[in-house]
């Protein structure tokens, strides 16, 4: 069958990924992910529950096997019975996440394989998953039935979410605990400020939290020492309250060093300030329409977007593999270091600038440069830019300047194997220190005059297309 975003309310982290309308499922038994064990029950129904939903895929990637004796189960079709030594997965209702046997296995533990979309928030579930850790769930108002049943509270429309959730969070502070919050929509009038080792977990952006009242940070880390902490699976709406230009921050960390916390699977829109500020470990974030820059002073993220950000996209951040940075007001990526995969297009002003250490990044349709007074630059691509592709930059390797409305590189030192390719003005204008690069169908690929290049930065004298160091060397 096609997959079908998951819909149930009872899936804490459903692996759909809008971006690319695929799953990215969890190999449950596969490689170092270790397997489950059920015990099938010893009367009907001859059923057990998974921890995640399940895909179906063909050829199957649900595989059991009995503990005892190690026989290999044969897993049979929804609409097939299963005689004795057979199996059928409910694939259909994935959010029950269950698996019938026949009678002849009742009382048999078994090994369960399969690809597992999202783990269920049932409450067997949460016992077993959280051996023994405190655990408090609340659903919305206009949740669903089933996730209201499931509750431990239900949250009134007038009630303030941010002060229940920390009533329930300060009643662990010598202790472990997770708080799940159920999709539905949850106002906030006041700080939500998590105590150490509490996780917050929801349900996807199904789960909004709204700010509604006029404080500055939404999510604080800052207080009560806050470390060891899971934010994962939700969505902030934090522009309730009136703006008076303070720093009105989505979730505040505890700074970009602290990586004993996670945020993951975040999306922040509308914030008055910066989304992100001041957080490390941020993984599959997105910020939307914030005033300010959407990731400021925070390291190690990866696979994070900003989107429509009122200044920088990322600012100030170190150690992004696999972010994106689209429609800043200023530039993509500001003052960056230790930048891998990402990508930088249609900003106001540069695809990145002054960044340090970037490896395969790609900047294109920005307003300016693509590239500007970065260095160690390794195989990456500017195209389509209104300047230059690459300006003031150094020390680059087999980088690639194609389609910009200016120069392909222009005053940049330390070329190495780089391409240069239908620039409309220079394909490498100013630049120093020149080897093996190669310019073409650029508006003048070799200048002379004012726009010489040198094969190093004691030549005097313009370096010729085939000599050592020129652009066909």
């Amino acid at each position: 069958m096609s997959d079908t975003i998951l819909t149930f309310d009872n899936v804490a982290d459903s692996r759909w990924d809008p971006w690319t309308s695929t799953y990215n499922p969890r190999q449950i038994g596969y490689g170092a992910e270790p397997a489950e064990v059920k015990t099938i029950p010893s009367t009907a129904p001859y059923e057990v529950t998974l921890f995640e939903g399940p895909q179906e895929n063909t050829p199957s990637t649900t595989q059991i096997n009995l503990v005892s004796g190690g026989a290999l189960l044969q897993e049979v079709s929804k609409t097939t019975t299963p005689a004795n030594l057979q199996y059928r997965v409910n694939y259909d209702e994935r959010g029950l996440g269950r698996i019938e046997f026949n009678a002849g296995q009742a009382g048999e533990q078994v090994t369960i394989k399969y690809y597992g979309l999202g783990t269920l928030l049932r409450k067997d579930t949460i016992a077993v998953k959280l051996s023994g850790l405190a655990s408090y769930v609340f659903a919305s108002v206009d949740s669903s039935q089933d996730s209201k049943d499931l509750a431990d509270y239900v949250v009134a429309a007038s009630e303030d979410f941010g002060a229940l959730l920390n009533t329930v969070s300060d009643s662990y502070s010598s202790t472990k605990g997770t708080i799940w919050i159920m999709a539905g929509s949850y106002y906030c009038d006041t700080s939500i400020a998590p105590r150490a080792g509490v996780n917050i977990i929801g349900n996807g952006y199904d789960t909004v939290l709204i700010k509604n009242a006029n404080y500055a940070v939404m999510v604080d880390l800052t207080t009560n020492g806050a470390q060891n902490i899971l934010l994962k699976d939700f969505r902030l709406s934090p522009q309730g309250g009136t703006y008076t230009g303070a720093a009105y921050y989505g979730i505040e960390g505890r700074g970009p060093t602290d990586y004993s916390s996670k945020f993951e699977n975040i999306s922040i829109n509308g914030s008055y300030s910066q989304s992100f500020y001041n957080c490390a470990n941020v993984v599959d974030c997105t910020s939307t329409n914030c005033l300010s820059s959407g990731f400021e002073l925070c390291n190690k993220l990866s696979r994070c977007r900003s989107i429509a950000s009122g200044a920088q996209g990322f600012n100030s951040c170190d150690y992004l593999d696999t972010c994106y940075s689209f429609l800043s007001t200023l530039n993509g990526f500001n003052q960056c270091d230790y930048v891998g995969n990402c990508e930088s297009y249609q900003n106001t002003e540069d695809g990145y600038s002054q960044c340090k250490v970037l490896t395969t990044c790609k900047a294109y349709d920005n307003s300016i440069y693509g590239f500007f007074d970065c260095d160690h630059l390794s195989s990456c691509e500017s195209f389509q830019n209104t300047n230059h592709g690459y300006s003031n930059c150094q020390s680059l390797a087999a980088c690639e300047s194609n389609d910009n409305s200016q120069d392909g590189f222009a005053s940049c030192e330390v070329l190495t194997s780089c391409l240069s390719v239908s620039n409309t003005v220079n394909g490498f204008s100013s630049c120093l220190s020149m080897g093996f690069n190669r310019a073409t169908g650029n508006g003048t690929n070799y200048p002379g005059g004012g726009s010489q290049n040198y094969a190093d930065s004691a030549s005097v004298a313009l370096v010729a297309d085939t000599a050592t160091g020129g652009y066909n060397s």
